[in-house]
Order: structure tokens, then C-alpha cells, then sequence
């Protein structure tokens, strides 16, 4: 360490992870009478990555890519058959600096491309992205103060060829004891 101590070093953290399984829907029937259990596998896979420079500014991240076979009953619903698979990936992206020991900026960018919730009419386009700046208050050594706004991602309007975005304002305050 230095002068300064050992909470002034710099370094980079570099994780990984991947998750295989498989659920089971239709269990004794109870959604399909008389068909069998539908077993279907799924894996998710991604990284994470943090980055600190000194003690003043944190760049940290996160990256998932996922996939589900998809089964669905065939055209005289008496057996299910492998349907269009579904595959999504996003993840965060988040950086903070610490202008003053007890002044901390922050943005996020939060981002999720999946074109199944564009089929499905959950969002405008293939790809939901929020962007989240903000700006956090060490008022006392156990008292911080919060605000964040986020710029969504544009929503369908029900029944109607119009968009919105659901933009919204945050403010906390965290007490630790």
C-alpha cells in the first residue's frame, strides 16, 4: 500500500457462471388431461466484471445469455412436440464515483434483448434498455440519501398503436445500525 492505504489500490475482478436444469409442467394432468408430464430443459451462462480505480471510481457489470426449448401440444392437442425455442440475453453495466467522500454519482444501463416479449407485446422492440442516473448522500456515517431516475423502455398502450414510457423518480434513505 501506499500513502494513502490500502483502500487506494486499483484492480479488476473477472466471474463467470452457468446453470442447467429442467422443469416440469403438466404434473398429473393438472394442465392437459391425459397427457403426460412435459419435461423441459433450460441453461443459463454468463459473466460479471468489476473494476475499481482507486478509491474514487467503480465500474462493475453483468452479462447472462439464456435459452428454454419450448414444448407445445401439436395442432389435435394429443401430444406435445418441440415449439419455437426461447432465447433471451441482457444484463447491467453500472459506474460510480465518488466526487466527494460523502457525495457518489451513479449511472446505470440496464438492457435485456429478448424478441419473444417483442412478439408477445411487452415492449416497442426487440430490446428493453433503461438508463438509471443518480446520486447518493453520505449524510452521517450510517445515514445515506438516495435519488435515481429512470428512463424506461417504451410499453404498449393497450388497445392502441401508441407507446409510453414508464419513467420514474426514486428517493430513500438507508439507515444502518
Amino acid at each position: 500500500s501506499d500513502k494513502t492505504g490500502v483502500h487506494d489500490h486499483t484492480s479488476i475482478r473477472f466471474d463467470g457462471f452457468a446453470y442447467y436444469g429442467r422443469s416440469q409442467l403438466n404434473q398429473a394432468g393438472d394442465l392437459y388431461a391425459g397427457l403426460p408430464t412435459i419435461t423441459n430443459p433450460f441453461y443459463r451462462a454468463g459473466g460479471a466484471i468489476d473494476y475499481k480505480f482507486r478509491s474514487k471510481f467503480e465500474l462493475w457489470g453483468l452479462y447472462l445469455h439464456a435459452h428454454d426449448k419450448n414444448k407445445t401440444l401439436n395442432d389435435d392437442s394429443t401430444a406435445f412436440v418441440d415449439g419455437t425455442p426461447v432465447t433471451y440475453s441482457g444484463g447491467f453495466l453500472e459506474a460510480e464515483y465518488w466526487v466527494y467522500p460523502w457525495l457518489i454519482g451513479l449511472m446505470r444501463y440496464d438492457g435485456v434483448n429478448s424478441p419473444t416479449d417483442h412478439a408477445n407485446g411487452i415492449s416497442r422492440y426487440d430490446t428493453r434498455n433503461t438508463f438509471s442516473p443518480g446520486l447518493q448522500v453520505l449524510a452521517r456515517p450510517n445515514i445515506k440519501l438516495e435519488l435515481e431516475y429512470t428512463f424506461a423502455y417504451e410499453q404498449p398502450v393497450p388497445n392502441s398503436t401508441s407507446f409510453y414510457r414508464a419513467n420514474q423518480l426514486l428517493t430513500g434513505v438507508d439507515f444502518v445500525f
